[in-house]
């Protein structure tokens, strides 16, 4: 029963770790019930079912315990090469749904309390699943703290009422003097790619998601 439960815990990190890729499915055919999402579209479904589908798998496993070493191990093989399937069936139905949003803008809005003198001039989705890419200047001359390590951007990724889904930080090399109009980059020159942890929150708040405050 130990060796049961400690593979299942495996596997369930691994699960929980997957990047946020991002898909496709909502309406017609899906086991999911959750609506499309006016930016999003099918995204928040195709995660809610590959949701569904590993909980039900998992249940499955529960029930093949078995204190003989032999059957453990085909038991735990089929159980992987089954969560194998999932993952590269889930990850097809990402990319493809995907496609339909990379490149487009992300609304975006400033809460009141945000104070940093830099703006975005763009927000977009990655060509990569499950990222978006943010273009930001200086709105002004200003010096970040030499104690910094990074100039932290925060936001918060919201829906339709204003409430919050979960939120992510930024990091920007600290150059410490910054200069107005200056593009802010990353370390190798670009413009920073951000995760959207949609793998690791509950598929269903992502139905009325509506765009990132910069907070």
């Amino acid at each position: 029963m130990k060796l049961v439960l400690s593979f299942r815990s495996v596997v369930s990190v691994i699960v929980c770790g997957i990047i946020l890729v991002s898909c496709g499915g909502g309406g017609g055919g899906s086991k999911s019930g959750l609506k499309k999402n006016d930016i999003l579209g099918s995204i928040p479904a195709i995660y809610d079912e590959y949701r569904m589908d590993n909980e039900k798998a998992d249940e499955k496993y529960d029930k093949m315990k078995t204190d003989n070493p032999k059957k453990f191990q085909e038991n735990r093989d089929k159980y992987r090469t089954k969560y194998d399937e999932r993952k590269t069936k889930f990850d097809a139905k990402v990319k493809a749904e995907w496609e339909n949003i990379k490149g487009k803008d992300v609304p975006f809005k400033y809460s009141e309390k945000f104070t940093k003198k830099v703006e975005a001039l763009s927000v977009k989705f990655s060509d990569e699943p499950g990222f978006i890419v943010v273009s930001f200047a200086a709105t002004d001359d200003f010096k970040e703290s030499l104690f910094s390590i990074a100039l932290e951007i925060s936001f918060d990724i919201v829906t339709k009422d204003g409430s919050k889904i979960t939120n992510s930080v930024i990091y920007l090399p600290n150059e410490r003097t910054y200069t107005k109009g200056q593009a802010l980059k990353t370390s190798n020159g670009d413009d920073p790619k951000v995760y959207l942890h949609l793998s690791s929150t509950d598929p269903a708040l992502w139905v009325d998601f509506a765009g990132i405050e910069f907070n």
